[in-house]
């Protein structure tokens, strides 16, 4: 992974990381253990989707550029089966707030993007490289 990459990376999984903290903080406080455990699961899920996606089109651009549009396409479709197995798997759980969940997740996911795309404009990464002086 590039410098540039790893900045990238760090300055969207922060801010979203925080969010969650504050999500659960609040879903915890307003709703008890269960909404505090259905916050927790839906940030560490969008952090970890997020995260995946990001890693795994990084690495495939810097192998072959060619490769980032089907791997992002495969994380995605990878994160959409494995979110559908989890809400029906703990859709009706007494276990944890599918309210807090939901809540959380959709934050932390606008966190995500918005920190994403903040990272990414403000990296400063050169894409075209200047011609050599005496070539």
């Amino acid at each position: 992974m590039q410098g540039h990459d790893a900045r990238i990376l760090r300055g969207a999984a922060i801010p979203t990381a925080v969010a969650g903290v504050a999500a659960m903080a609040v879903a915890g406080a307003a709703a008890g253990l269960q909404a505090l455990l259905g916050a927790a699961l839906g940030a560490i899920l969008a952090l970890v989707f997020f995260g995946l996606s990001f890693l795994v089109v990084t690495w495939a651009g810097n192998r072959r550029p060619k490769l980032m549009f089907p791997a992002a396409m495969g994380t995605y479709a990878g994160k959409i089966v494995l979110l559908g197995v989890l809400l029906v798997a703990y859709g009706d759980t007494a276990v944890l707030s599918s309210t807090a969940f939901a809540i959380t997740a959709s934050a932390c996911t606008a966190v995500w993007m918005g920190a994403h795309l903040w990272a990414l404009n403000t990296a400063k990464i050169v894409y075209v490289e200047p011609a050599e002086e005496g070539t």
